[in-house]
């Protein structure tokens, strides 16, 4: 059986590969659209192969509302220095400043640079961990807007070896 669930979420990221003066390069945010396919034989007590509301509650709680980076992003880089417990900046103006509001933000740091291509295959890869066994995920596209896309997918033979 196959499903699909489309979640929508907003975040912002910077592409810090591109040269300088390139738009990309600074914070900016997109209303991303995410379609997912995925398919399993549905459990027996529910009915469902995946509870659609779990599709959700995956994608959107790890990056609704997040500031998206690559982890050698210089901010990336300044957060990790701050989780540090011998980190002395917090004590000096306008360091605290900085400090204080990093800590309070939502940072997903990735090993990859935030681009629509890596977060298609992180969230298929996320999906996948959060959904068990059972279920494959096929496919998962997503959309910074209307017009740009990316997809990562698995093949028919990887999907069936999967099953």
């Amino acid at each position: 059986m196959q499903i699909t669930k489309e979640v929508r979420f907003e975040a912002a990221h910077a592409l810090a590969s591109l040269p300088a003066g390139h738009k990309c390069a600074n914070v900016h945010g997109h209303n991303y659209v995410v379609g997912v396919e995925m398919f399993g034989e549905p459990d027996e007590d529910t009915g469902m192969v995946v509870d659609f509301g779990k599709i959700s509650k995956t994608i959107r709680d790890k990056y609704d509302h997040a500031l998206l980076l690559h982890e050698d992003h210089p901010i990336a880089q300044f957060w990790k220095q701050l989780q540090l417990p011998n980190f002395t900046g917090a004590a000096r103006e306008p360091l605290s400043l900085i400090h204080s509001w990093l800590l309070h933000q939502r940072l997903v740091i990735l090993p990859a640079s935030p681009t629509a291509e890596n977060l298609a295959e992180a969230i298929r890869k996320d999906l996948s961990s959060a959904c068990g066994e059972n279920v494959v995920v096929t496919r998962v596209t997503v959309y910074e807007n209307e017009s740009a896309n990316a997809t990562s997918h698995i093949s028919e033979e990887e999907a069936n070896a999967r099953k």
